[in-house]
């Protein structure tokens, strides 16, 4: 078996957005992830760059790369736009689709147009916010900047991650409102198979929609209280973070699924896998 080098780039790591902690956090623990998962395979070499301006000569000596970098502010397009340059191969979507999937507004109008249910989405441009029913400036936010904004939607948050189309195990994600703010805190994999099959069949939809994903790539979803009510929330052009949890459950060394190394059926455990966003695991029979 040829030798193959694989470079993983994760952007944060690398000294991207220093002062995004919690994206941080959850990108060290997916490059630690990752590389112990290659470093398993006979025969494949996996290297890592500390800066951004060591990519492009990193990926001269390198036959793939996975990028793990966030969609926003044009990061991880502009990266995959430019491995489109480059004989290295990119184990993820293409520029146009992580351009495309990144734009919540884009992409509401993309799956909309396609029949896939998502929540209608509204475009603001600096703007006020305050309550309805109000005096003087109490709760009153100024917000410069392009946002969005939808409406709340009841359920639960799943996610179904996929590579190069096959659909790996549904993870409930965990999410938290404090002071009107959601954060993710984690989650755990699988969901109960009846609802798992709603969620694979409709995120196989969303990425049915969009030219161009390939490699590993994720959908978010909110699962309602029958099927009609489930709807696609994002699709992620990226390693995600239930990455740490998938890997734990299945039998097969998913990088190498990734790369090519292992196309037999996956295996999975018995069992259900918690995961923090920091990479802490806690199996459950």
């Amino acid at each position: 078996m040829s030798t193959m080098r694989v470079l993983v780039y994760e952007h944060l790591s690398a000294g991207g957005l220093p002062d995004e902690l919690s994206l941080l956090r959850e990108g060290a623990a997916m490059l630690a992830a990752v590389l112990d998962d290659l470093s398993a395979l006979p025969g494949i070499v996996p290297l890592t760059v500390q800066t951004r301006s060591g990519l492009l000569a990193a990926a001269a000596t390198c036959d793939a790369a996975l990028v793990i970098a966030p969609e926003f502010d044009d990061i991880l397009a502009s990266i995959a736009y430019l491995f489109e340059t480059l004989p290295c191969r990119l184990l993820g979507p293409d520029g146009d689709a992580v351009r495309l999937t990144a734009d919540k507004l884009a992409l509401a109008d993309h799956l909309r147009r396609a029949g896939v249910p998502t929540p209608p989405v509204t475009r603001l441009s600096d703007f006020v916010v305050k309550p309805r029913y109000g005096a003087g400036c109490q709760t009153t936010y100024v917000l410069h900047g392009e946002f969005v904004a939808q409406p709340y939607v009841c359920g639960t948050a799943a996610s179904v991650a996929f590579v190069d189309g096959v659909p790996l195990r549904a993870c409930w994600q965990n999410m938290v409102e404090a002071a009107g703010k959601l954060t993710y805190t984690g989650g755990s994999v699988p969901i109960p198979p009846h609802l798992e099959a709603r969620a694979i069949a409709l995120a196989s939809r969303a990425v049915a929609s969009v030219p161009g994903l390939s490699g590993y790539y994720g959908v978010d979803l909110i699962l309602g209280q029958t099927e009609a009510d489930d709807t696609v929330m994002e699709i992620n052009p990226r390693l995600t973070t239930s990455y740490l949890g998938l890997r734990a459950l299945c039998l097969n060394n998913l990088m190498a699924v990734l790369i090519g190394r292992d196309s037999s059926p996956l295996r999975w455990r018995e069992g259900t896998i918690a995961f923090d966003p920091d990479g802490t695991l806690i199996s459950r029979v």
